[in-house]
């Protein structure tokens, strides 16, 4: 079988923003239809020109090919940040793919559905949003009017300090942080430290930061999933937008 799709994101370690489904993906021939059933999800949507590599018994398509297959039939935000996952150059062994790569795949591939949907998906990505959750909230900003920012803005503080900035916009000189709840409970950022200690220090790192720069916004990544609240704090911060405030129920983005 050639695994694909949501299981082949899960193999190369390609978050998805959204829930994951409960069944495994893989990809078939046309003519042998694309039930499914048991714990498989079939699509049958032919193999010959899949790009793929060995996985044990099986075979599994190769990043570009996976979050490309994503694109075609995930919504713009989803699609945008799987591409962005397999694309980030911060990964320890480096990106999983480039774009010029997934053009090509998308170029080659005979007429498939969801090519104009990818292609939007593809113009929209990024090589440094580090999770999906700044993948959303970097295309939120931008449908919400706020300038385009700069990921990753990277300062050295008068303490010393290298920092960097999740989502920064350089014509207003202000910089926005993204934390997720995990920045002040995961072992993984806390590094033996306790929670308070981890919260003293960012609070001192932040009150650096403000000294450098015009303005300053602080979110969670889950205030993506509103945006009304990202639009009203960033406007009480001093960032400027182009649109009017959205209203309950709009969707901003499609």
């Amino acid at each position: 079988m050639v695994i694909s799709h949501f299981a082949a994101a899960a193999v190369w370690g390609i978050d998805v923003l959204g829930s994951w489904p409960a069944l495994v993906d893989v990809t078939i021939d046309r003519a042998s239809g694309g039930r499914s059933g048991g714990t498989l999800q079939r699509h049958a949507l032919g193999v010959a020109h899949r790009r793929r590599v060995p996985f044990g018994r099986h075979e599994v398509t190769t990043p570009a090919q996976t979050v490309l297959d994503l694109a075609r039939m995930l919504p713009y935000v989803r699609a945008v940040s799987a591409i962005d996952q397999a694309l980030w150059i911060g990964r320890p062994r480096g990106p999983l793919a480039t774009a010029a790569e997934i053009s090509d795949i998308l170029e080659r591939t005979p007429v498939a559905r969801g090519g104009r949907r990818a292609r939007r998906a593809l113009a929209a990505s990024a090589t440094l949003s580090a999770n999906v959750r700044e993948t959303h909230m970097r295309l939120l900003v931008v449908a919400l009017g706020f300038p385009i920012p700069r990921l990753q803005e990277r300062r050295t503080l008068p303490s010393g300090r290298c920092v960097f900035g999740d989502l920064y916009f350089p014509d207003a000189d202000h910089w926005l942080e993204i934390d997720g709840r995990g920045k002040y409970t995961s072992p993984e950022y806390t590094r033996g430290r306790t929670p308070a200690a981890v919260v003293i220090d960012e609070k001192n790192r932040e009150n650096e930061i403000r000294r450098e720069v015009r303005g300053f916004s602080r979110l969670e990544a889950t205030d993506a999933d509103h945006p009304q609240r990202v639009y009203d704090v960033l406007t009480a911060d001093g960032l400027r937008s182009s649109k009017p405030r959205p209203r309950a129920g709009d969707s901003v983005l499609r």
